[in-house]
């Protein structure tokens, strides 16, 4: 008997949008296994090809990268996606191909122990939609943020590039103002839902991969 397929969706969008939140809600509900392909980068970084774009931020003044104007910051952030994706789609094919971490199989099942369907999530901001629409075939989601208030405040929460005042302050600007509208435009020209709230996301993604 031929082994069924696990549907499969990748989520990508801008920082402190509810990415993370969202793939956790899914794999709880469902028992199903999450790829946070933000978190490949220790492992890239061990292959040459990959490592000045792995270790870009860390190895990177921040606020002289945020002296740059916003194209600039955002051509910066698309060459790093762009250098890293091979790397990053080469474990997707791993997952995808049935070389899930045993201990990810084992808490998959003891969350749902009876889950006939136990989804793969892909997610990371580094999945950008035009990759996905040359590489995957599988669905995708968008996730943009609220509003600048929530985003500031989750990046205050959990700072992403930077802990104090300023460089939250600067990420913030950078994640709504600059990075959200490139993810929009790309996002609708290869033809894959935005949403701005996580949980309507997740409703949607249930109804996509058929869950219930």
């Amino acid at each position: 008997m031929t082994k069924p397929t696990n549907p499969k969706i990748f989520i990508t969008g801008i920082p402190t949008a509810g990415k993370s939140y969202l793939a956790k809600k899914i794999v709880k509900e469902t028992g199903g296994f999450c790829l946070e392909t933000d978190n490949l980068r220790e492992e890239l970084a061990k292959n040459h090809r990959y490592r000045k774009w792995a270790k870009f931020f860390e190895e990177t003044d921040k606020l002289d990268y945020f002296d740059n104007d916003p194209e600039e910051q955002w051509r910066i952030l698309d060459e790093q996606h762009e250098k890293l994706w091979p790397g990053v789609l080469e474990k997707i094919r791993e997952y995808e191909n049935g070389k899930i971490p045993l201990k990810s199989e084992i808490a998959a099942h003891l969350r749902k122990p009876l889950s006939k369907k136990r989804p793969i999530v892909f997610e990371g901001i580094g999945i950008s939609p035009r990759f996905a629409q040359r590489d995957l075939d599988f669905p995708g989601v968008v996730l943009v943020g609220k509003s600048f208030e929530d985003v500031l405040e989750n990046n205050r929460r959990k700072p992403r590039w930077g802990e104090t005042e300023e460089l939250i302050k600067k990420a913030a600007e950078a994640f709504w103002f600059t990075h959200r509208p490139h993810y929009i435009t790309e996002a609708e020209s290869c033809g894959y839902r935005v949403f701005e709230d996580a949980d309507e996301a997740y409703r949607e993604i249930v109804k996509m991969l058929k869950l219930k």
